[in-house]
């Protein structure tokens, strides 16, 4: 699917050509993992600006990724991750903890600005145990005018879930007591 998103682009052919390791990236990610497989496939900037990164960096591992939106910055540092994991240079609870940083970031990013809203991972990511699929347990807590505390939280779940094509899955009601 990779290959029919870009046979318009000789281009993208060549650069899997010339460059040997970034072809076995893709063929990598594209073997073990479909989840990965189509984060690449359905968005077509996610996969640009990783083949960039690839072949800017191919030894030394991708670059961080700074100053993104939530989509592209959680897109792009889970493929990096995932470049990692590949390659062998991370082990199970490396990747685990990795994955659990990018979420906390990612958390940390959508609830900026939100007023006194504490959130509160648990389940994976409270644990530090994220695995690619993992959705996000999340208990938010407020210290202030419910109104507002409530306008929040909404923002900082609709940061997080996106219109149809959320940045992570979110579960808020694990402990409705």
């Amino acid at each position: 699917r990779l290959a029919e998103r870009a046979a318009g682009s000789g281009l993208f052919f060549r650069l899997l050509t010339e460059n040997p390791d970034v072809l076995g990236v893709f063929c990598d990610l594209g073997g073990h993992s479909p989840v990965l497989a189509d984060l690449l496939w359905s968005r077509p900037a996610t996969m640009d600006a990783f083949l960039d990164a690839l072949v800017t960096a191919p030894r030394d591992g991708l670059p961080p990724f700074e100053d993104l939106p939530l989509r592209d910055l959680r897109d792009l540092e889970m493929l990096r991750i995932a470049t990692r994991d590949l390659q062998g240079r991370a082990n199970v609870r490396q990747t685990a903890r990795q994955l659990s940083g990018l979420a906390e970031a990612v958390v940390r990013q959508a609830s900026a600005g939100q007023g006194r809203i504490a959130v509160l991972a648990l389940g994976r990511l409270g644990a530090g145990e994220m695995a690619y699929g993992s959705d996000l347990d999340l208990l938010l807590l407020h210290d202030g005018e419910a109104e507002e505390s409530d306008r929040g939280g909404r923002e900082i779940l609709a940061r997080l879930t996106g219109d149809g094509d959320p940045v992570y899955r979110v579960d808020i009601r694990l402990r409705p007591d």
